[in-house]
């Protein structure tokens, strides 16, 4: 498309030029040097929107789950409800407490968990999914679908 619109515009064609009518019904897709220069600054808009690394929508939302856990974390809570911190530990055999720590913390940072701190020894802490994290739970859903169905091809 870009060839085209190179050619197009050196050549300075209009559409009474019989040229750019064979060439207009060969592709379809250009409607003229304005329509394609539009396309080109749409194009520029979308690329600099993922560009821009503060303001980026997909970098924004998956810096909150970049762990290799917070998905299958919130996935639990989500399920479950609520769960102490050992019993979600036990639960994933290959993650470390201080990873798991780690996540936990990303995760209520973000306000998708709650931490809840019982005065006790040893400590009792407890991890529930929030109203902003149970947000989640049908898009996270989709995506275990998702997984599942991709699995048996």
């Amino acid at each position: 498309m870009f060839v085209i619109d190179y050619i197009l515009d050196s050549a300075k064609l209009s559409r009474k030029n019989v040229f750019y009518k064979s060439l207009h019904k060969s592709y379809p897709v250009t409607f003229g040097l304005l329509k394609l220069k539009i396309n080109q600054k749409k194009m520029q808009e979308i690329l600099k929107k993922y560009s821009d690394i503060g303001n980026c929508p997909v970098r924004n939302v998956i810096s909150h789950f970049s762990t290799k856990w917070g998905l299958l974390v919130l996935a639990m809570l989500g399920e479950a409800r609520c769960l102490r911190f050992n019993e979600i530990l036990h639960a994933l055999p290959d993650i470390s407490p201080k990873v798991l720590s780690s996540t936990l913390k990303i995760l209520d940072g973000d306000g998708l968990v709650s931490r809840k701190l019982y005065p006790s020894i040893p400590p009792k802490v407890e991890y529930s999914i929030t109203d902003k994290g149970d947000t989640l739970m049908p898009i996270l859903g989709d995506l275990i679908r998702w997984g599942i169905s991709q699995l048996g091809k």
